[in-house]
């Protein structure tokens, strides 16, 4: 039983979507123009309905002599192939007064651009990852704020041979500063990685990796927005949604030395009103790697990704939608696809806000 300092918030949706490709478009439930098939494959219509990004999450708070105590838990999904639905963990941390512990998303990204897509994945040039931290966030003068983390290592290579590992022994590091305004805000962060890998032929070798995000939001006119994001840096990959598992953070060059690779990620977006329940958003991603001789031919050099849709809220905790995606895929050997997609959603809010 809950006293009268502690606080609980359920909160969550259910929703079913229904997702068409005319051409193969690689993962079957998200849009990742990284995953489009290359090759004699076939052009074929194919089609999948699925709950994954249903979610639900558990808020909890108590008055503390220290502040207020926050404990919040999150899961969806999407923990398999994307086919099935298979248990998921999104969040998992503890929050006092500026401390956070657990798990979540990096401090590295700006969770608060992300575009209104019914797909899950949301735009290729996006920063994405949630992983095990320690961060403290120090509020500034007005409206600003700074904030460092400590966070898991995760690194990602990718060469001709299969016998490359990752070795983490130091934490990635993150700093963000953050403006908040009236109508929007600006964030500039970074990230600082120690990229490492082993090879049975070539031995060990470590680099400096590093990235930096420019991202913010804004108001035009009383009913639409404007988010945007540009990602680069050297060895940030993981951290881009259409990079990460590519193997597109660092890789062993001519010389036997492993070597960072730069890449860049951004998007830009558009957010449109047209009534009180029916809004739609326009998105255009794009992301591009600098390759290595010695990466296979089959690594990614580029993509794109754009989506438009047209949602309807029908009533406060539930609404329908439909999305028109396409999206392109270059290979280091310039080899390339193309796919678009339709997908159609219905959610509903199980705990939806009280008026």
């Amino acid at each position: 039983m809950l006293d009268d300092q502690t606080r609980l918030q359920l909160g969550g949706y259910a929703k079913v979507d229904v997702i068409h490709d005319f051409q193969p478009a690689g993962f079957p439930t998200a849009f990742i123009p990284s995953t489009i098939p290359i090759g004699a494959i076939a052009s074929y219509g194919n089609t999948n309905l699925h709950i994954n990004e249903s979610r639900l999450s558990l808020d909890l708070r108590r008055d503390t002599d220290l502040g207020e105590l926050r404990f919040y838990y999150e899961n969806d999904f999407f923990g398999g192939d994307g086919v099935q639905p298979v248990y998921h963990l999104c969040h998992l941390y503890g929050q006092l007064h500026n401390f956070l512990m657990g798990y979540t998303y990096s401090n590295f990204l700006d969770v608060d651009t992300d575009p209104d897509t019914l797909d899950f994945e949301g735009p290729n040039g996006n920063t994405d990852a949630t992983q095990a931290q320690v961060r403290y966030t120090q509020p500034l003068v007005g409206s600003n704020s700074l904030a460092v983390s400590a966070e898991q290592p995760l690194t990602d290579i990718q060469t001709r041979s299969s016998n490359v590992s990752a070795i983490y022994s130091v934490p990635d590091f993150a700093l963000k500063y953050r403006f908040d305004a009236e109508h929007g805000h600006l964030q500039v962060s970074s990230i600082f990685r120690d990229l490492r890998g082993y090879s049975p032929i070539l031995g060990e070798s470590h680099v400096f990796g590093w990235g930096l995000t420019l991202a913010g939001a804004h108001s035009v006119a009383s009913r639409d927005s404007v988010l945007f994001q540009t990602n680069y840096g050297e060895g940030i990959g993981r951290y881009l949604i259409d990079l990460d598992g590519q193997g597109s953070d660092a890789a062993f060059n001519a010389h036997g030395k492993l070597q960072a690779l730069p890449a860049f990620g951004g998007f830009v977006a558009y957010e449109h009103s047209w009534s009180a329940r029916w809004r739609s958003t326009a998105t255009y991603g794009y992301v591009r790697v600098q390759n290595l001789s010695t990466q296979s031919p089959e690594a990614l050099h580029s993509s794109q990704y754009l989506a438009a849709n047209l949602i309807w809220k029908i009533r406060d905790a539930f609404s329908v939608g439909g999305e028109f995606l396409y999206g392109t895929h270059v290979q280091n050997n310039r080899a390339d696809a193309e796919a678009t997609r339709l997908q159609f959603s219905i959610q509903y809010d199980l705990f939806p806000p009280r008026r």
